[in-house]
């Protein structure tokens, strides 16, 4: 968790899960990397996240897209890292990735789960986005034309709501009302 305290003015980076916080202490907390998909119980860990929020604070989640990885699983690369179709299977069932029969422990969300998680906890959603929602190929990347263009696209599409599941991560910008 990393958190901006309004009196000391410097950031922190810490354990998701670390009480040693009081409630209400950060105007803006960010949860980026992945944080929440690898945590064992996602709940309690963004129960955590909006108790260390003060009222009118800010939270920035980002998290692994249920639909973004879904696709990714039938990828040539996914294949020749041995995700097989029983993976798949796991993965619908569970939201947890597997290769080879084994969990890699990361759970995918979606913005249904997202937005739910806003009303259970008194929270606006300021802002939603995901990030890329365009899959491109490293040969295209070295094109400085097609480069930039890609990049034309993942700005123009990152916030539509019908392909922004599609992209690798879902980021929500919530408000705490109270």
């Amino acid at each position: 968790m990393a958190g901006r305290n309004s009196h000391a003015g410097n950031s922190l980076i810490h354990k998701i899960l670390d009480r040693s916080y009081p409630s209400d202490h950060f105007d803006y907390v960010m949860c980026l990397g992945d944080a929440i998909s690898f945590c064992p119980d996602h709940e309690l860990a963004f129960r955590e996240l909006v108790r260390v929020t003060k009222p009118q604070g800010h939270i920035h989640l980002s998290v692994n897209s249920f639909w973004g990885n879904y696709h990714a699983m039938y990828t040539e690369k996914s294949r020749e890292m041995g995700v097989s179709f029983d993976d798949a299977k796991k993965y619908m069932e569970t939201r947890v990735l597997h290769i080879n029969g084994q969990s890699t422990g990361c759970r995918s969300f979606t913005m249904k789960e997202l937005s739910k998680w806003a009303d259970q906890h008194n929270l606006s959603i300021l802002k939603s986005f995901a990030a890329p929602v365009f899959p491109a190929t490293p040969e295209w990347y070295e094109d400085p034309v097609i480069s930039k263009e890609i990049r034309d696209i993942q700005y123009r599409y990152c916030e539509e709501e019908n392909i922004m599941e599609f992209g690798n991560h879902l980021n929500v910008i919530y408000r705490k009302e109270r």
